[in-house]
């Protein structure tokens, strides 16, 4: 028997991955500070309690603080650098992260009976649902998802949530611009609905399938309705390592114009300073045997600093030195699976950034593309259901399903297979096996990508 579903198919054309960079705060008495391993971070921060620098923020796993002082810069800096072994101090501006900085949306009603038959991603890399029965998820090898929330009570998710769902959108949320924001810890609602989207891809279970239907997931807040801070997302790596994960989700990122500091020096612009933070939290959490999967930006750009001066230019405005490197962060962070996105003729997306076809921890999974769209107009598109096509369906924030397209849909798929291949296997000690086994066991795109194949890769010996 089928089951019938009245609900409404709501597509995206922006792509909710990408973050912005806001520009940096004149504040000259805001600084961030990241230490050297062997620096006792409590010490230090007592030492500047009794200077009277007040610390507004510190992730001491992997020794970050952010302080205000009432000095002098001279004074300020002389203090930072004397109590302790110091990497890098940065001024704090006000970075910012945006998951959709710009999107419009087309609705369209529609009855659909069971909808793993509308899922044509999920058909291609189960291979028309063979690998669901080689491996039937559970609970205890669970994905982190940092992102917007996740609806605790989809149908097609409630189940599978694990533990305390955590929020670190602080009240008021981003620089007080979100009156709803509460603070409260232990929110568990998505007003964004991007991360309900990613978890569709992960676990969902029931009238559609994720890659892993039932496997744990545990949602992790960083964002609002628009804005994150990139301390907000540092402290859930952190949180996710110490709740023992074994996957950590990363549908999101930004552009870094990155100035390596002078040589000896620790006083550095804050782009750079924010990609050593980063590489700090990826650092903890690999450490600790907890995987991290991030996806690549969503401009059909490549990794070769040429193209990517060229797209920051034209985004920005502003001409880039030949000093300065553009790095599309977290997905190229040393250590992190990168995941691109693919489409239903099995090629790369249009929109999806790239690496090198060799570039080792460098895969793609489907996630949609708008070619027909283009190539038909919005009208056609809705009326032959063209969409059903080339987009992908999952899980919505109203408690429903939709359309979209997006890298941040494909990265969800490789988390999930991960914590799949770590729990078939045996993994959790060693999950560069993990990694390992799903890169052998991809197929390859018409224009030479890995592009995972569920079935290959759980039906080894």
């Amino acid at each position: 028997m089928k089951n019938n579903l009245r609900f409404n198919v709501l597509c995206f054309f922006s792509f909710c991955s990408l973050l912005t960079v806001g520009q940096l705060n004149a504040n000259a008495n805001e600084y961030q500070v990241l230490l050297q391993k062997s620096t006792d971070v409590k010490k230090y921060e007592s030492v500047l309690k009794r200077e009277d620098i007040k610390i507004d923020d510190s992730i001491p796993e992997i020794g970050y603080l952010q302080v205000d002082t009432k000095t002098s810069e001279h004074k300020s800096l002389s203090v930072l650098q004397s109590v302790g072994r110091v990497k890098l101090i940065a001024y704090s501006g006000t970075q910012s992260s945006s998951i959709s900085p710009s999107e419009s949306r087309l609705q369209q009603s529609m009855t659909l009976p069971t909808l793993f038959s509308y899922q044509w991603d999920m058909q291609s890399v189960t291979h028309n649902g063979d690998a669901y029965g080689k491996y039937f998820p559970n609970k205890e090898n669970t994905v982190g998802i940092i992102d917007s929330g996740v609806m605790s009570t989809h149908p097609a998710l409630e189940n599978q949530l694990v533990g305390t769902q955590k929020n670190f959108v602080p009240k008021n949320g981003y620089d007080g611009q979100e009156p709803y924001e509460d603070g409260n810890r232990n929110f568990t609602g998505d007003l964004k609905g991007h991360g309900t989207v990613v978890a569709g891809q992960i676990s969902a279970k029931g009238l559609m399938n994720g890659i892993a239907p039932g496997i744990g997931i545990r949602s992790y807040r960083v964002f609002g309705k628009e804005k994150s801070k990139t301390t907000w997302i540092l402290k859930a790596i952190v949180a996710a390592t110490q709740d023992r994960v074994k996957v950590i989700n990363l549908s999101l990122g930004q552009y870094l114009p990155v100035t390596n500091p002078k040589r000896s020096s620790i006083i550095c612009e804050e782009p750079y300073f924010e990609e050593q933070a980063y590489k700090s939290a990826v650092q903890y959490a690999l450490s600790r045997k907890t995987l991290i999967v991030a996806a690549t930006g969503e401009d059909g750009t490549s990794e070769k600093q040429k193209d990517l001066k060229e797209l920051y230019k034209k985004q920005h405005s502003q001409t880039i030195g030949n000093k300065v490197s553009i790095l599309d962060y977290p997905a190229s962070i040393p250590g992190v699976i990168s995941v691109g996105s693919s489409n239903n003729e099995n090629c790369k997306s249009t929109f999806s950034n790239y690496y090198e076809k060799k570039r080792k921890n460098f895969v793609l999974a489907p996630g949609g593309d708008t070619i027909l769209l283009r190539q038909y107009g919005k009208e056609k598109w809705f009326e032959d259901k063209l969409f059903m096509k080339e987009s992908i369906l999952s899980t919505t924030n109203d408690g429903n399903y939709n359309y979209q397209s997006g890298t941040s849909l494909s990265a969800g798929k490789v988390s999930g297979l991960l914590a799949e291949i770590i729990g078939k296997y045996n993994l959790q000690n060693s999950p560069q096996k993990a990694v390992q086994i799903l890169l052998r066991s991809c197929s390859q795109s018409k224009n030479g990508y890995r592009i995972i194949d569920a079935d290959t890769a759980l039906g080894q010996n």
